[in-house]
C-alpha cells in the first residue's frame, strides 16, 4: 500500500570508513524514503491535531436551574490556533465577552467577567474538555465575587459543572 508508493525500503548494512580507515557509522539504503514517510505521517499528525482543536467553533447550549426556573445559556466560539474567543449569554442582561481563551487539543479554558453586585467585577473561571459535540466545563467563582456566595465563597457550594451540547 503506502510502502509500495515509496518502494519498500532495503537495508542494507555496511560500514563507512569515510577515508578514515576505521568504520564510525552504519549505512542504511533506503534512509531517505523512510525519512520521507515518517515526515508525512508527522504532517498529517499535526493536520489531524488543529482539525480538532477547530472543531469548537460554533454554539452551545446548556440548560441550568436559577431562581426562576430554567434558564439556557448559550456559548458562542471560535478557535484562531490556541486562541479562542467568543461570548457567554446567560440569560441575564446579554451576552459577555469570554477573555484569555485557550484550546489545546481537547482541553479548553476561558474567563468572563461581569459587573458584581457591589458595584465591582466577578471573574468567573471555565475550564474543561471537548469531546466530539460535548463540552464539559468546571465552572469556578471566586470567594465573595457577587455571585451567591457571600461569606461561603465560591458561589452555591463550590465549583460547578457544565455539560454544553453543540447546537447543530
Amino acid at each position: 500500500m503506502l510502502a509500495s508508493k515509496f518502494g519498500a525500503p532495503r537495508f542494507d548494512f555496511r560500514w563507512d570508513s569515510r577515508g578514515s580507515g576505521r568504520p564510525d557509522r552504519w549505512i542504511v539504503k533506503g534512509e531517505n524514503k523512510m525519512k520521507k514517510l515518517v515526515t508525512i505521517c508527522a504532517l498529517t499528525a499535526l493536520t489531524c491535531g488543529l482539525a480538532l482543536a477547530a472543531d469548537i467553533d460554533g454554539k452551545w447550549t446548556v440548560q441550568t436551574q436559577g431562581r426562576n426556573g430554567a434558564q439556557t445559556q448559550t456559548l458562542t466560539l471560535k478557535s484562531d490556533g490556541s486562541t479562542l474567543t467568543g461570548s457567554l449569554d446567560g440569560g441575564r442582561g446579554g451576552a459577555v465577552d469570554i477573555s484569555e481563551g485557550k484550546i489545546d487539543s481537547a482541553n479548553v479554558s476561558f474567563k468572563v467577567t461581569r459587573a458584581g453586585r457591589n458595584g465591582g467585577n466577578q471573574t468567573t473561571t471555565y475550564t474543561g474538555t471537548l469531546s466530539g459535540d460535548d463540552l464539559k466545563l468546571t465552572v469556578a467563582r471566586p470567594a465573595g465575587g457577587g455571585g451567591g456566595g457571600g461569606r461561603r465563597g465560591g458561589g452555591r457550594g463550590g465549583p460547578q459543572e457544565l455539560a454544553f451540547k453543540r447546537v447543530k
